[in-house]
């Protein structure tokens, strides 16, 4: 392309005033085309190195990337078995609580019978529970 940039600088000294200004226009059109595309290459060449620094950064991080999946994998593991053990101690907190409510209410049914079948309220700790 710079041979042709060169032979049309050429015919532009041999044509004399005859079409000077058409030359003109077709050598810096032909120069900014150059430009572009020499910007271009550079531009393509600086992206094939990026893309090398970019793939060697990813066969770094790789190993990283699996060790903190294989941790993360892990603690699922180990807070699902806590939540389980967790819902299992709920389950028998629940049927504690439902045992106690119904050891008071018997209680408050003797209690009541023992004071002429008034009410009885208890109050305090088995309550609150």
């Amino acid at each position: 392309m710079v041979g042709f940039v060169s032979l049309c600088e050429v015919m532009l000294m041999t044509a004399g005033t005859f079409g000077i200004r058409y030359l003109d226009r077709q050598v810096a059109a032909l120069r900014q085309q150059l430009e572009h595309a020499d910007k271009m290459t550079r531009f393509a060449e600086d992206m094939q190195t990026r893309q090398a620094e970019l793939l060697l950064i990813i066969k770094e991080t790789y190993p990283k990337y699996e060790a903190v999946a294989r941790r993360i994998k892990c603690a699922k593991a180990e807070f699902e078995a806590a939540l389980s053990s967790h819902f299992e101690l709920l389950i028998i907190i629940t049927e504690l609580l439902i045992i106690i409510r119904c050891a008071k209410a018997e209680f408050e049914a003797a209690l009541s019978s023992h004071f002429e079948g008034r009410r009885v309220n208890l109050m305090g700790d088995i309550s609150s529970i």
